[in-house]
């Protein structure tokens, strides 16, 4: 089967956008047409190998801020009393991402023809990850979807901060790094030329610090094409970490032994497991389903395997705290949390405050990892340049010494 992008107007002649499967266009047009809807457009969905390359590395998966948006506006308008469909179709309206606005329409368009919104959303699964399917069965099950929305409007809002913490992690190294680089190839590209003649016309044996400067510039000029050769095997070498399974498990096994990335990418994941898995059963979610939609969230693939191993354990009668200290990826602290937690029936409140805990340590960890690193930074650009001018100016002394002695 195949995936279609249709645009149509229902029995009511109203707008909508979504995707559809069928074997073929015709019939997928024979169907629209069975339900009295009028096909405005059917174009067929490019698969992920006949994409362009720019959709390669483009997110289906919907931004945590825009899921936020969207559960807000529809507890807003779900509290006010408006029609789900009619709720769903006035936001669809408002949102301004061409993508957000197609699935929205499409779930309006289900919902209008009688699904619910859970069974509409698990329909787009590229789009909702499956603790927001989850949690709004729960709701709508419970007859609380509107608390459930609000609820995962803030759990989205813990998660955005968090997740703003670890990129401002990530962009300033990456910020300094390349104004280091930008800086050291200003030295070497325009100020090193003119003074390479001068060393050249001496004759005299240059220091260690100049001839590896010398070397460097050499190496810049005439196998420049070596490094674009080490960068397309870097991005070959990225592309088979982000497609193939085994490679992603090995650089995550890689990352998960090195000291300081090790506390960093342990925190950053127990704290999302910890704090879905809280949500979801404050929600009513049953444990198992909720140890699904929260392992599924998790990105380390060593550390998301070691918690399907132990969903499966749970499942088969092992204690959740049992099973999490199996893994051992949790800290004593939060296993006592978990099995109070079991033990007096209050498993959810006490997994929040588990995972409030593991989100005060990410936060702790990422501040004092970005105090740390300017003043080495600093010191590293410092000692490059100083090593630059060391290498230009001791030929330089030595010169002006051959010419006082003679």
């Amino acid at each position: 089967m195949s995936l279609y992008l249709v645009e149509a107007l229902n029995g009511d002649h109203q707008f909508y956008r979504t995707s559809l499967e069928a074997d073929s266009w015709q019939q997928l047009n024979d169907e629209l047409k069975r339900k009295g809807h009028i096909a405005l457009s059917i174009k067929e969905h490019q698969t992920r190998l006949h994409a362009p390359l720019s959709t390669w590395f483009r997110a289906k998966r919907a931004s945590t801020a825009t899921l936020m948006l969207f559960c807000n506006q529809l507890a807003t308008l779900l509290e006010a009393e408006v029609p789900m469909a009619k709720a769903l179709q006035v936001i669809a309206k408002q949102v301004t991402h061409k993508r957000a606005q197609t699935v929205i329409f499409s779930l309006y368009q289900q919902v209008f023809e009688g699904q619910s919104l859970s069974q509409s959303a698990r329909q787009q699964q590229g789009f909702f990850d499956s603790m927001i399917c989850e949690a709004i069965a729960a709701g709508e099950s419970a007859g609380i979807l509107v608390d459930v929305l609000k609820g995962i409007a803030a759990h989205c809002e813990q998660r955005e901060q968090v997740n703003q913490k670890v990129q401002q992690a990530l962009l300033y190294p990456f910020i300094m790094v390349t104004v280091s680089l930008c800086v050291m190839g200003f030295l070497l590209a325009y100020v090193m030329p003119k003074i390479i003649p001068l060393f050249k016309t001496t004759h005299q044996h240059l220091p260690l610090a100049t001839r590896i400067l010398l070397g460097t510039i050499h190496f810049l000029r005439v196998d420049w094409w070596i490094l674009l050769l080490l960068g397309a095997g870097l991005i070959g070498m990225v592309m088979q970490i982000k497609t193939q399974l085994r490679w992603r498990l090995g650089f995550d096994k890689i990352c998960l032994r090195l000291p300081g990335v090790r506390r960093l990418l342990l925190l950053t994941d127990t704290t999302r497991f910890l704090g879905t898995l809280a949500f979801l059963l404050q929600a009513g979610v049953p444990l198992m389903k909720a140890l699904q939609a929260a392992t599924s969230l998790v990105a380390n693939g060593v550390i998301k395997q070691a918690l399907e191993v132990m969903a499966e354990k749970v499942l088969s009668g092992v204690p959740l705290s049992e099973g999490l200290a199996q893994t051992a990826y949790f800290t004593d602290l939060t296993l006592s949390l978990i099995r109070a937690g079991e033990q007096s029936g209050a498993l959810a409140k006490q997994c929040q405050q588990a995972a409030d805990y593991h989100r005060r340590e990410l936060l702790h960890a990422i501040n004092l990892l970005l105090t740390l690193f300017e003043p080495v930074m600093i010191l590293v650009m410092g000692g490059m340049v100083l090593f630059i001018v060391l290498a230009v100016l001791l030929p330089i002394f030595s010169l002006d010494q051959l010419v006082h002695l003679t």
